[in-house]
């Protein structure tokens, strides 16, 4: 009876360690500059079902394929004078004070004739004649400000419960440890567009996977952040930036 106790003992043990071991491998997020919060993740599911199609263009304002050896500023689709989702705001721009570490929050800008920062997109995909696809994974570069900071998904803020977007990313290196750097564009009708972070630079990552839409402080500045399904997407344009401008932070 002791011998069969002992085996039984010794199997359970057994079959407890290997339970251990294959929860231990099950992959987990790689990038070491965040950690996603189960509790505060918005639906991660939606886009991943509705995915558009990669093998259509995006294009600017003017119907042109937009270039990744171009610079552009990326504006509210209603910045031309009418108020509506954007609340009459500018375009994309830069703002301090959220952070004591230096990192700058992603905001439209306050005046809605100002067309904000130059952008730069980098694609993680290959593409001969550096056109940007819809559902690519870029990065979204300020090409016109010293060091050329881009995009990147912040830490979450308990605070203020949201996933803010800030200028802490680097260009290039897709993968696990970059994986808050990447955002792509959908199609919103025409030449509009909704701003998506949902990467696919990493297979074995679990990630966010939203729109972003805009989150307004105490002083109604609007700040981008990754927002839940049920929130509106903010819907923006591309406008090439043909002339030299100097850079524009708030």
């Amino acid at each position: 009876m002791k011998s069969s106790s002992l085996a039984a003992t010794t199997t359970a043990l057994l079959s407890f360690s290997f339970t251990l071991l294959a929860l231990a491998t099950i992959p987990v997020i790689a990038n070491s500059k965040s950690r996603i919060e189960n509790n505060a993740v918005p639906n991660c599911n939606a886009y991943i079902a509705t995915k558009g199609s990669s093998e259509k263009p995006v294009t600017d304002i003017n119907g042109n394929a937009v270039n990744t050896s171009m610079d552009y500023y990326v504006i509210p689709a209603n910045a031309n004078g009418d108020v509506g989702r954007s609340g009459g705001y500018g375009g994309i721009s830069l703002i301090t004070g959220r952070h004591r570490n230096g990192l700058m929050d992603v905001i439209l800008h306050p005046n809605i004739s100002n067309h904000g920062i130059k952008i730069r997109f980098s694609q993680a995909g290959y593409s001969s004649d550096n056109i940007v696809m819809q559902w690519s994974d870029l990065n979204f570069i300020f090409s016109a400000l010293p060091g050329k900071p881009s995009w990147s998904v912040d830490n979450y803020d308990k605070s203020l419960t949201q996933w803010f977007i800030t200028d802490g990313g680097v260009e290039g290196n897709p993968g696990g440890h970059t994986l808050l750097d990447w955002f792509k564009f959908e199609s919103d009708g025409g030449n509009t567009y909704r701003i998506i972070h949902c990467p696919s630079v990493c297979s074995t990552c679990g990630t966010l996977c939203n729109h972003i839409g805009l989150s307004p402080d105490a002083v109604c500045l609007q700040h981008l952040a990754v927002l839940p399904n049920n929130l509106p997407a903010l819907s923006v344009e591309i406008v090439p930036a043909a002339a030299p401008s100097p850079p524009c932070v708030c």
